[in-house]
């Protein structure tokens, strides 16, 4: 990946695309947290595999079922063009083409540790050239702080990151989860910015890495070779 070569170039980065490109690819993986959760006997609880795909493909802000996305999944792997959704126009003028990769175990953001950054980071690595852009889907108590991991571990980052959540599932009618969410695929399917991004946050790059943009992108060994070496 080449260096922006001028100031201006890193600038234009964060520019919104025009609506006539064509629509980005979004992996989306979804970590747990609230956002995904359904009511049960016991109060909330994560959703089983595809229950936060089935909801939003029943939200008409989140899924456009009325578009035809045949003619628009050449440049999608043959495994995830029956689990891809649209989303409807937005203010740029663009639709968003995303995939919702549920995490097993789905985990409520207390639980998240150092092994659950370093998956999130890998998944990211691994899936980098096949999409666009990511949004991680993710409980709210600790989000600040997988995303400041996350900022961290994927060094010389070109695509943008979005880390987003609610505090009312999205299967609730009160629930903010539709405008997260919505506004992370805007952002995501949208604008180059290349960081890790919390969404909503007053502050959207908790931690400024000069080193984003420039050299090949990878996740740096000496932090992966620490962790792990603690669950040895």
């Amino acid at each position: 990946m080449p260096a922006p070569s001028s100031p201006n170039a890193a600038t234009a980065l964060t520019k919104p695309r025009a609506g006539g490109m064509p629509m980005r690819r979004v992996l989306v993986l979804n970590c747990g947290g609230t956002i995904g959760m359904q009511d049960t006997a016991h109060g909330y609880a994560c959703g089983p595999p595809g229950f936060l795909s089935g909801i939003c493909r029943s939200v008409p802000m989140i899924h456009d079922p009325a578009f035809d996305l045949a003619p628009h999944l050449d440049a999608v792997d043959a495994a995830s063009r029956g689990d891809m959704l649209v989303t409807p126009v937005g203010e740029f003028g663009t639709r968003t083409l995303f995939r919702i990769v549920d995490y097993d175990p789905l985990l409520d953001s207390s639980n998240m540790t150092e092994k659950e950054w370093v998956r999130i980071a890998s998944d990211i690595a691994a899936a980098y050239d096949a999409w666009d852009a990511f949004v991680v889907l993710h409980g709210t108590d600790t989000m600040a702080f997988t995303c400041a991991a996350l900022s961290l571990f994927l060094h010389n980052l070109a695509k943008t990151v979005v880390v987003t959540g609610s505090q009312i599932p999205l299967v609730r009618p009160r629930s903010d989860g539709i405008s997260n969410f919505l506004g992370a695929l805007l952002i995501a399917g949208t604008f180059d910015i290349p960081e890790a991004n919390p969404n909503p946050n007053p502050n959207p790059n908790p931690n400024p890495n000069p080193n984003l943009i420039a050299g090949t992108f990878d996740i740096p060994e000496v932090a992966l070779s620490e962790i792990n070496s603690r669950d040895a």
